[in-house]
């Protein structure tokens, strides 16, 4: 869909970083254990979160944003 509709500025970022075309889900697929999957790169199961609610805390493993900011870089 991204090369059909021409979206030049996707399939440039596409050919200078990394891409996943076939991507999946956890089970459960719940946004927040989903989406700390996503940025620990682990399964809820080891991940530890199962909630999807707004918790205070922090998750207790590396993200890919402490992983850039151990590098001294920045995200946005």
């Amino acid at each position: 869909a991204i090369e059909k509709a021409e979206a030049r500025t996707l399939i440039s970022l596409i050919k200078q970083g990394a891409t996943a075309t076939k991507a999946r889900t956890i089970r459960p697929s719940i946004t927040l254990p989903s989406h700390t999957s996503m940025l620990t790169g682990l399964g809820y199961a080891r991940h530890g979160v199962t909630w999807n609610k707004f918790e205070e805390g922090h998750i207790g493993h590396p993200t890919v944003f402490s992983a850039v900011r151990q590098a001294k870089r920045s995200t946005s």
